[in-house]
């Protein structure tokens, strides 16, 4: 599939977190180490005593690139699936846009919190 193919399919998808993507999504943060810590994530508040959600996105991202190499596969997977995408496909496009609309998803921000 050419990559303007690819967008426009990904673009079409809707990510619905369903109990085995929400299952990945625990392995994959379980695999990285890295759930304890987004949980204990020094975050910043505005002035209305809400979550700076910039900040929290930039500690989750930071967090889960750091530690990508520990769970490639799942990861790779999971963007794939998240995607509407082959697992070939989904290797070849850039990660950290993807990490960034995923991670801005309302449905994982409720499961982050």
């Amino acid at each position: 599939m050419k990559e303007e193919e690819i967008t426009r399919v990904m673009n079409e998808k809707k990510f619905v977190l369903n109990n085995k993507a929400l299952c990945n999504l625990s392995m994959i943060l379980d695999k990285m180490g890295i759930a304890q810590a987004i949980i204990d994530s020094k975050v910043t508040f505005d002035d209305n005593g809400n979550i700076d959600k910039q900040d929290l996105y930039n500690n989750i991202i930071a967090l889960f690139i750091s530690n990508y190499y520990k769970a490639e596969k799942e990861t790779t997977q999971f963007i794939a699936d998240y995607k509407g995408i082959t697992y070939e496909e989904a290797e070849n496009i850039e990660v950290i846009p993807v990490l960034t609309e995923l991670f801005s998803n309302n449905t994982i921000q409720s499961f982050l919190k």
